[in-house]
This record gives C-alpha cells, structure tokens and sequence, in this order.
C-alpha cells in the first residue's frame, strides 16, 4: 500500500523542521528532541504530537499548540488517504 507522497510531505514537523534548515539528526541534536520520537511523529506514526517534539518546539521559540492543532489535523488526512488506499 502506497500513500500519496504529497500527503507525507505536508506533515507539520517536517515542514518546520525543513523551514528551520535542520536534517532530522540536527534538528534533534539542536532541540535535545530525540530522534527516534522526531522520526515517528514525521512519519505519522502517533496520533497527538508527542510531548518531546511540542518542547522542541518552544525552544526554536515556534507556537507550539499550534504545530500541534496542525499535527492532528494532518494525522487526520493521512488516515483518510490510508481508508481510501484500502478501499481502492
């Protein structure tokens, strides 16, 4: 099952991460975010924006309640494009 790479790609943290300049190693080193956490939320792997990757964003001084409102409005998306693919 393949989801549509445009999907993946709007993920809030990524788009952050990739705005800021960090590579996922960077970005974890630079906001003591661990890397595997980072990873799991850019891959849509929880379903809230874990608690490490809202912290980091306060340190880069972001809005973090808002990175989360996206984060879960995202994950809702990429569900939905998940329904369909098993539907198809």
């Amino acid at each position: 099952m393949k989801i549509d790479k445009d999907v993946l790609a709007a993920n809030p943290v990524r788009l952050l991460r990739k705005r800021l300049g960090y590579t996922r190693a960077d970005f974890a080193r630079v906001t003591n975010c661990p890397y595997s956490t980072l990873t799991r939320a850019e891959l849509g792997l929880t379903n809230i924006l874990p608690h490490q990757v809202v912290l980091a964003a306060e340190r880069l001084g972001e809005d973090a309640p808002a990175l989360a409102g996206d984060y879960v409005e995202w994950k809702m998306r990429l569900r939905a494009a998940y329904t369909r693919k098993e539907r198809d």
